[in-house]
């Protein structure tokens, strides 16, 4: 595995749910030096990934790769054993790669998937991501004889002497080695996982929640610079609270109005927060004035 090689890839042509085979943008970034592919096959891709052995491979969307989990679960086997498949957009909930970009001051035309894939891979080597995982931390070896001992003399002794010898002798990896014949399988998870890429420290925020029809959550820093924004028509309570505690510890839970609105007040009692609302009515305009600076 080389450590400063990333693979950033983009869905160039058709889909994986479709019968013609998808092609892809494949940025290989190396140091300051950026190589790009375009139309690659998911085949041809695997072939890359065995020569270079990257240490990620990024993507905004995992399933621009495959249909589902078994499928993702076939390419990830597929893989040099220690190359990680990265979704830089987030884990269960995803972030737009645009927005997701433009706030660690990456800005690319979102119509090139050469310069998607680019972005990808910058957002990994940033540490920017997570870790998608199909299969547990665990692996079934099963060792067998490669044939029967049947009748003879001291040869077939011999034999079977070697076949029931220590473990610690057996190459661990399929295939057929003399005397034993083994086979090494991963256990499937009954769920994707997703794990973080560089695990956050757990700073105090300040998080500003609107919900609604469709729910808004903006994250700042004690310094007062935007960390996260996202909405969302169809997150539920449990997932905003997910999503803030993956972001920090949170100080304050605000809203722009005043009472606090019961599903903020359920979100800040999860925290154990201080309540933030305005001493005054905000206007429209007073939201567009302060907003402002953060290029809404």
């Amino acid at each position: 595995m080389q450590e400063n090689v990333i693979f950033g890839i983009d869905i160039a042509k058709g889909s994986v749910r479709a019968k013609e085979e998808p092609r892809y943008a494949v940025v290989i970034l190396k140091g300051s030096e950026a190589e790009h592919h375009r139309m690659v096959s998911r085949q041809k891709l695997l072939r890359m990934a065995w020569q270079e052995k990257p240490a990620l491979i990024a993507v905004d969307n995992i399933f621009e790769l495959a249909s589902g989990k078994h499928e993702l679960a076939s390419i990830l086997s597929k893989l040099p054993a220690n190359t990680k498949l990265i979704q830089v957009t987030g884990g269960e909930n995803l972030l737009p790669l645009v927005k997701l970009a433009k706030q660690q001051g990456i800005i690319f035309d979102r119509f090139d998937p050469n310069a998607e894939a680019l972005a990808c891979a910058r957002l990994a080597r940033m540490g920017i991501g997570y870790e998608v995982s199909a299969f547990e931390e665990k692996t079934i070896i099963k060792v067998s004889r490669a044939r029967s001992p049947g009748r003879g003399g001291w040869s077939q002794n011999r034999y079977r002497r070697k076949m029931h010898g220590p473990r610690s002798q057996v190459h661990i990896g399929s295939g057929k080695y003399g005397d034993v014949q083994v086979n090494v399988k991963s256990i499937e998870r009954d769920a994707l996982a997703f794990k973080p890429l560089k695990t956050r420290k757990r700073d105090y925020i300040i998080v500003g929640i609107d919900p609604g029809t469709t729910t808004a959550i903006a994250v700042l820093t004690l310094e007062g610079e935007l960390q996260m924004l996202h909405s969302s028509r169809t997150i539920s309570i449990p997932d905003v609270i997910e999503m803030i505690a993956e972001q920090g510890r949170p100080l304050i839970i605000a809203s722009d109005v005043f009472p606090t609105p019961n599903a903020v007040e359920k979100i800040r009692r999860a925290f154990n927060a201080v309540s933030g609302s305005p001493d005054v009515i905000l206007t429209a305009g007073d939201k567009i004035e302060f907003a402002t600076p953060y290029g809404y």
